[in-house]
């Protein structure tokens, strides 16, 4: 019989697989989770966080900002390198489009 997990539950798993830097499938294989079932739980929690308009943050772990300095932002998956000498409008519109993944 499959155990049913709770919405607390299922969202603390969301969220490590989030922070594991790892696909769905070997998330949810080394999880004991159906690929299918978790590939739609995402789906699901990434439109519904969306849906709510609520904002994301990911740190930002920098050492001395200077105009000789560039920025990376790590987040699981991903690195993106911002150059230090971007306009403001230019690194607002980098900061939209990452909050909205």
């Amino acid at each position: 019989m499959k155990a049913i997990l709770t919405k607390s539950e299922k969202e603390k798993l969301l969220e490590q697989f989030e922070k594991s830097g790892k696909t769905h499938a070997q998330f949810a294989e080394e999880n004991g989770l159906n690929v299918k079932t978790f590939s739609k739980w995402i789906y699901e929690w990434h439109h519904q966080n969306r849906s709510t308009n609520e904002v994301k943050f990911v740190e930002i772990k920098t050492s001395a900002i200077s105009p000789a300095n560039d920025i990376r932002v790590k987040k699981p998956g991903m690195e993106i390198l911002i150059p230090a000498h971007l306009e403001q409008y230019q690194l607002k519109n980098i900061l939209s489009v990452l909050a909205a993944i």
